[in-house]
């Protein structure tokens, strides 16, 4: 009896549970940070950031991986707006000395109204000495708005 009455239990949820067939998909999750690299009344560069009364946060424009973000020091990047844009920044390891890491890094070139160029530069390999700086570079194959960097381990 109780047999019967698990499986009269079980075919009966399986029979709900059919009823409705055309089940909506997930709804994504909205982003908060701004997906803009440079707002439009600011320069192109490092100073780029929120607006007082805008309420969002402005995506990093330069993206360090977790595992990174207590050993690189990033300074003031230089960039050179011309027919197409080259943007250097200077990078140190902030290690004892005799240390070094290993990473990649790649930039990305935007247009004025946020997308993509069709064409972005390649990843990039570099060893950084311990307390040295270097500088890391790239320009974009086309007329560019904005730019961002990502740096992370080299895999």
């Amino acid at each position: 009896m109780n047999r019967m009455l698990i499986s009269l239990a079980a075919l009966s949820l399986a029979v709900a549970g059919c009823r409705n067939s055309e089940k909506a998909p997930y709804q994504a999750k909205k982003d908060t940070l701004a997906t803009t690299t440079t707002p439009k009344d600011q320069p192109a560069g490092w100073g780029a950031g929120n607006q007082p009364d805008s309420g969002r946060r402005e995506y990093p424009q330069i993206e360090v991986e977790y595992g990174l973000r207590n050993h690189i020091a990033v300074g003031e990047p230089a960039v050179n707006n011309g027919e197409v844009m080259t943007v250097t920044v200077p990078i140190r390891v902030l290690s004892d000395a005799g240390e070094y890491s290993r990473i990649q890094y790649q930039y990305m070139f935007f247009d004025d109204k946020g997308v993509p160029l069709r064409i972005q530069p390649d990843w990039r390999y570099v060893r950084l000495e311990s307390r040295r700086q270097e500088f890391i570079s790239a320009t974009s194959s086309d007329t560019a708005a904005s730019w961002r960097l990502r740096i992370q381990i080299n895999r």
